[in-house]
């Protein structure tokens, strides 16, 4: 993933459910680093690269998927 808005797409596109009404990918991005989509953490001491799980009720294959990222500033 190569900016924010790809990350976004890849968020989206595990899950099964759209999100209505979709917000921009801005929105859902800073959702994604706040937790408002789940506990986000920062990983191996890098600060820019953030982990949040994605429970398998939500995923299109029903498992749980730990979706890791980086925040693009």
């Amino acid at each position: 993933m190569r900016n924010k808005k790809e990350t976004v797409q890849a968020f989206l596109d595990l899950h099964k459910n759209e999100f209505l009404p979709m917000p921009d990918y801005v929105t859902i991005f800073s959702n994604m680093i706040g937790g408002v989509y789940g506990e986000c953490r920062q990983v191996f001491d890098d600060k820019q690269l953030y982990e949040l799980e994605i429970s398998g009720d939500e995923t299109k294959s029903g498992n749980p998927v730990l979706f890791t990222f980086r925040d693009f500033q």
